[in-house]
């Protein structure tokens, strides 16, 4: 019987346990443990892995303004429960810590990433 790799890896990411994704694809779980071991297989789940989890960021992102809407919205609320304010008001705080303190990371390694770019293309014609 040969094995549909696609519904495979679908049943593979939709699932909890190998068990659950040898029901949901109707290859037995012995085969499954087979494909995870072969190197292509593996590097296609982990693709497909990857990709998956890029369309949940980018989902999130997408959602990011409406939740940061929500909490001012609840935050500037004179009506609202004063801890509940609060709550939103600290969110707000945490939630902008967080994306000022990664968008600097990442400005600063890709700084570094680039300076060791510059330094390997200067380095490699002096070994010549």
């Amino acid at each position: 019987m040969r094995v549909n790799e696609e519904k495979l890896i679908a049943a593979l990411l939709s699932s909890n346990s190998t068990k659950e994704a040898s029901l949901k694809s109707g290859v037995a779980e012995r085969t499954i443990y087979t494909y995870k071991q072969k190197p292509e297989f593996k590097q296609r789940l982990n693709q497909a892995k990857t990709e998956m989890l890029e369309m949940t960021v980018a989902k999130l992102s997408n959602s990011t303004a409406e939740a940061t809407e929500v909490l001012a919205d609840v935050m500037k609320d004179k009506e609202a429960n004063p801890q509940t304010r609060i709550y939103a008001a600290r969110s707000v705080l945490e939630f902008a810590a967080k994306y000022t303190d990664t968008v600097d990371v990442a400005q600063r390694l890709e700084a570094l990433e680039r300076r060791q770019a510059e330094n390997s293309s200067k380095t490699e014609g002096w070994m010549e």
